[in-house]
């Protein structure tokens, strides 16, 4: 019931439409009352009573009503429509600016692909309820109101005859609509998962076909499918149970009003023909929308679980309601100091920093080199506050990063990492990024500092050419070269290279080492590599293993040292070396093929 509220709430917003609408219904109601009324005089005053002018004005009345009844009908619908999708609208919107607003670590525990179930099959499912249900429970609930008054109207006891199963039919209806919201929150979750499964294989595609695992994948999709099938048959063998139930109930109760109205006509002349024939017409009319209703109401039950699903990410504390920050910095000054920072990913995970202490001086180059896990990224995830430190403190210009205002804090720094991300839009709007009102120049002048303007002038449209999703219609180093751009565009004062050559090959690398060379100078920069050829010109290399800054120097200097540093040096020799004679191999024996 509190979704249930809280997507009631977006509804009174459309009062106004909404009263319309629901005038609209109460004439669509009384029209369809007016046919049983009209059947009363037909039958009496005209048929019985031989009465030729009331057969005209009978005759007459009909197409009346049902012009009537189809304006009101027209009315209702598109309003009531109009209602509906635009509280989905608001809501999709909602969602998607609640899941940009919430931090980086949410979504270490999510799988995307059933966040994307939620951002679709579940809106989905709401958008069916907010459409046609409320056209359904505005148009039918007054609908039944008003032929139930109008058969009261005109006998009450034999009123009661037709509701008497009404109890009964209701009692079942709410067990049943209980374990429909369990059975439904079941299914939304398989959904949910072999949504996940299809989003994870198209992006893992060519590992999957690498490893010639197309016929696992296969297997693991079907059985997931199985399992979603499962769950929707378990929830229609319930819901079409209803139906039915429904429709028992309901020739029960006729069989009822036809034996008791019969003799009411027959034996105690206490009802004309006519008005037997028009309560057993109202009697069928009701019919529809009870079973309408009945079928509304268990449809609810799917959508609840789809709204407490999206609910529970709305609820979810984005990194702006978690910002306790208030100072508005514009420039960095003095630099960024760690004092012994450690932080966990997970309360139960080893460490991935261990009392931290480090200084990088404003305009100063510093390098962090260390193998996969050592907490170099970490490092990188803190100063942007993707997270927050377990234990101690990250500085920027004295301040205790958690007192800077977000927003402040992220426009100071730019970051080029080795996934560049590119949206399917135009070359320049990938470069400008949300800044459209930058002219041409700017974005030209950008590339051209990042050497990528000569590669975007040979593109079919130039810097109109729409790059594709992910921009993956161009080679890794274009690609680092457009982040590379971006980053020059917004000119940041804390530039963060993370691992930004890393996926390169050798020339593609000098190419983007040499813009990325351009683009520190002047800038407090922090470089992440694996390579150590990207980071040998640092002003100070920080070397970390376990989580900890295990040495520190200039290259040449920690060279002489024969530590850690050095290890990862050769490491890195040999590695490249062999990578040389691997690459050398084919040409030779091509050479001897030939």
């Amino acid at each position: 019931m509190r979704a249930y509220r809280r997507l009631l709430a977006d509804v009174v917003v459309h009062w106004p439409r909404l009263l319309a609408a629901g005038l609209c219904a109460g004439v669509l109601a009384a029209t369809t009352a007016g046919y049983a009324w009209l059947v009363k005089y037909w039958l009496d005053d005209a048929l019985i009573a031989g009465n030729l002018t009331m057969l005209v004005l009978i005759s007459l009345a009909i197409p009346a009503v049902a012009l009537v009844k189809s304006v009101s009908s027209y009315g209702e619908s598109y309003l009531l429509r109009h209602v509906g999708n635009s509280i989905v609208c608001v809501l999709r919107e909602r969602l998607y600016g609640h899941l940009l607003a919430l931090p980086v670590g949410y979504y270490a525990t999510q799988r995307i692909g059933g966040l994307m179930s939620r951002f679709t099959n579940d809106i989905n499912v709401i958008q069916s309820l907010v459409t046609v249900g409320f056209i359904d429970l505005m148009q039918h609930g007054l609908t039944l109101v008003v032929l139930l008054g109008y058969v009261f109207y005109l006998n009450w006891k034999l009123a009661l005859l037709a509701v008497i199963v009404l109890p009964v039919s209701y009692i079942l209806l709410v067990r049943v609509l209980h374990r429909l919201k369990r059975l439904s929150t079941v299914m939304q979750e398989q959904l949910a998962g072999l949504t996940a499964m299809l989003q994870e294989s198209l992006v893992g595609l060519r590992v999957i076909k690498a490893f010639a695992k197309e016929e696992f994948a296969r297997e693991e999709f079907r059985q997931q499918n199985a399992r979603v099938f499962t769950a929707y048959m378990r929830l229609v063998r319930l819901m079409e149970f209803v139906p039915p139930v429904i429709e028992v109930a309901g020739a029960l109760g006729f069989a009822l009003v036809v034996w008791y109205g019969g003799r009411q006509v027959l034996i105690d002349k206490a009802m004309s023909p006519g008005e037997l024939f028009s309560f057993l017409v109202a009697c069928g009319l009701l019919y529809g929308p009870v079973k309408r209703l009945s079928t509304v109401g268990s449809q609810l039950q799917p959508v609840m679980a789809a709204a407490d699903r999206i609910f529970a990410i709305l609820d979810q504390p984005t990194e702006m309601q978690m910002d306790r920050g208030r100072i508005e910095l514009t420039r960095v000054e003095r630099g960024i100091e760690f004092e012994r920072v450690s932080f966990r990913y997970e309360p139960d995970s080893p460490p991935a920093l261990q009392e931290v202490s480090l200084r990088i001086g404003a305009g100063e180059l510093v390098a962090l080199v260390g193998s996969s896990g050592s907490g170099k990224s970490t490092i990188v995830n803190l100063i942007a506050r993707f997270y927050e430190p377990s234990s101690g403190r990250v500085l920027l210009d004295g301040h205790d990063l958690r007192d800077v205002r977000l927003t402040a804090l992220r426009r100071l720094i730019g970051i080029v990492s080795q996934e560049t991300i590119l949206f399917q839009d135009t070359v320049r709007n990938n470069i400008a990024f949300g800044r459209a009102d930058l002219p041409l120049e700017a974005v030209i002048e950008a590339a051209k500092a990042a050497y990528a303007h000569n590669f975007i002038t040979a593109l079919s449209r130039g810097y109109d050419t729409v790059i594709g999703e992910r921009g993956l219609t161009l080679s890794g180093g274009e690609r680092q070269r457009l982040a590379i751009a971006r980053a020059f565009l917004i000119n940041p004062p804390i530039l963060i290279l993370d691992e930004a050559t890393s996926a390169l090959d050798y020339e593609s690398e000098a190419i983007v080492q040499q813009a990325l060379n351009d683009l520190i100078k002047g800038r407090t920069t922090l470089v992440v590599a694996h390579r150590l050829s990207t980071v040998q010109q640092a002003d100070r290399i920080l070397v970390l293993e376990g989580g900890r800054i295990v040495e520190e120097g200039a290259h040449e200097p920690l060279l002489r040292q024969n530590g850690v540093y050095r290890r990862l040096y050769d490491r890195q020799f040999r590695d490249d070396e062999s990578e040389s004679l691997l690459g050398a191999a084919p040409a030779e024996e091509s050479s001897r093929h030939g």
